[in-house]
């Protein structure tokens, strides 16, 4: 993306045709950082989450000096699983920790429950 482009873009929304409800917000502010969350989606399914047009937001996103929108989106979901992988793991860690120090604790009271019998 552009360094020396716009730091945000705004799209107006505009009703749909047939549509009688209005739209929910009259102005979308789009950042090159909010686009590039965007990148993992096609690009006619990342209008649809904005709820703008998809020639909206290819114009927005010229604008920003993204010229095209990347076909191989396999990488960038590749490295979102990695990163989700990453952190279920972790805490599958954390909580086999926490289990292995309870199961030590009761292991502890148990053990304690007993002496306290064995003096009686």
């Amino acid at each position: 993306m552009n360094v020396f482009g716009p730091t945000f873009v705004t799209i107006h929304v505009r009703k749909k045709a047939g549509d009688s409800a209005k739209p929910q917000a009259s102005k979308i502010f789009l950042t090159a950082s909010d686009l590039q969350r965007l990148l993992v989606y096609k690009q006619v399914d990342a209008a649809k989450l904005l709820g703008v047009s998809l020639t909206a937001l290819k114009n927005a996103c010229r604008q920003l000096g993204l010229e095209s929108w990347p076909k191989e989106r396999s990488q960038l979901l590749a490295a979102r699983r990695r990163e989700a992988w990453d952190v279920r793991e972790w805490l599958r860690r954390m909580v086999e920790r926490i289990r292995t120090m309870k199961g030590l604790q009761e292991d502890a009271a148990v053990m304690i429950s007993r002496k306290r019998m064995m003096r009686q």
